[in-house]
């Protein structure tokens, strides 16, 4: 099983860095979007993908290894801390507040559409 994580991360963490650069590009702002609308992105095709009653194989190439480096806590921590020392309290709070609603609310979403 550990090669379908392997493969899957491999193939997630690339996607995450090229559509990461790509929103980067396009946005101004400090609200860290590149990391929120991958991990909303993330978190919609995981409940959609679960809702599938997946193999074994397909779930550790997919949800453990793909979409398990394809989204990222550690960044979106990261992300928030920044804010917060940067004494940008609002758009911290926003930035944590909505990432958790939304990551919630589109895996529902996704979850609900693929049954």
């Amino acid at each position: 099983m550990m090669i379908f994580v392997a493969i899957g991360g491999f193939f997630g963490a690339i996607c995450r860095f090229l559509l990461s650069k790509w929103i980067g590009q396009l946005q101004n702002h400090r609200f860290p979007w590149p990391t929120f609308i991958i991990n909303s992105s993330g978190s919609f095709a995981l409940g959609a993908f679960l809702a599938t009653a997946p193999s074994t194989a397909f779930y550790y190439l997919v949800a453990s290894g793909f979409l398990g480096s394809f989204t990222t806590f550690s960044t979106f921590s990261y992300e928030a801390t920044a804010l917060l020392l940067e004494k940008k309290i609002m758009c911290a709070l926003l930035y944590i507040g909505s990432s958790a609603a939304i990551g919630i609310i589109a895996a529902s979403v996704g979850f609900y559409i693929s049954q």
